[in-house]
């Protein structure tokens, strides 16, 4: 998100970050099964050197301020294990990859992420932190894969307040009354 100055006061557009996304590719499923390594697939180092990079570049196009960021990807990463203190539902564990890549350290070195969202475990829609971090589910939206019988579909609503510098999350439930549950600040 960049902030802008009106046009109709004859300023120049801004180009200060409020707030930035990162739309992070986890892959799939494991291509080195091959050497003992199956099951999901994790973030891989090219990844994360462009977002290192990136951070950097965006921050220093910013005059040095880390603007706040939030990441999306889909495959959780191995720290979303190690959430206490989470306000909604667990039932599943994380099926996370075998191999920690570090892309949580690497958002913690570049100190403009502040939460994460992924899927792929459907019936966790938990929001918690761990070293500073939100870790958050979406929630299970979709009715074309697995869900829980008695656990209504939902999906996570993020919205920025404040010119980008405060976000809230809560769940809307595909019940009959579109219920809302688990208000959240993240920052």
């Amino acid at each position: 998100m960049r902030a802008a100055r009106s046009p109709r006061l004859g300023r120049r557009s801004s180009t200060t970050n409020v707030a930035n996304l990162w739309f992070i590719d986890s892959g799939a499923y494991s291509q080195k099964e091959d050497i003992g390594i199956s099951g999901y697939d994790w973030i891989r180092p090219s990844q994360i050197a462009w977002y290192t990079t990136e951070a950097k570049r965006v921050q220093a196009e910013n005059g040095g301020r880390v603007a706040p960021a939030l990441a999306f990807f889909h495959i959780p990463i191995p720290e979303y294990e190690l959430v206490t203190d989470k306000l909604g539902d667990t039932q599943e564990n994380v099926a996370d990859a075998q191999v920690n890549s570090g892309m949580f350290t690497a958002f913690v070195d570049a100190g403009d992420v502040r939460a994460t969202f992924v899927g792929h475990d459907h019936t966790n829609d938990y929001c918690g932190k761990y070293y500073n971090i939100h870790l958050c589910y979406g929630g299970g939206v979709g009715y074309g894969t697995y869900g829980k019988v008695g656990w209504a579909r939902r999906s996570r609503v993020i919205e920025f307040r404040n010119n980008g510098t405060s976000v809230v999350t809560w769940k809307r439930l595909d019940d009959e009354a579109l219920t809302r549950k688990d208000d959240q600040v993240l920052f």
